[in-house]
């Protein structure tokens, strides 16, 4: 008695991609301070040179949203290179 047997259903543990209680609440306590202090952040990032934008959202997105995964293009064409602009918006 006491020993696993094979085949035994009884303890499936916790399911496939659920998060733990604390993961949660962090991430809840994060999305809230997020929010509480949007209006005082866009004042502040409002004040910061593109350069450093672009370096604080790297840095503070990847605790709000998750990380996505690469994502390869496969053409029949050659290209030989990908342009990319940002622009600033004006208020």
């Amino acid at each position: 008695m006491g020993k696993f047997e094979k085949g035994h259903n009884l303890a499936t543990g916790r399911p496939k991609g659920a998060q733990n209680k604390t993961t949660t609440e962090l991430k809840a306590l994060i999305a809230e301070i997020c929010d509480k202090g949007l209006t005082r952040l866009t004042a502040e990032v409002g004040d910061m040179e593109t350069k450093e934008l672009i370096d604080f959202v790297s840095k503070v997105l990847p605790y709000v949203m998750p990380k996505l995964q690469n994502t390869n293009l496969t053409t029949n064409e050659d290209i030989d290179a990908i342009t990319i602009s940002f622009k600033k918006k004006d208020e």
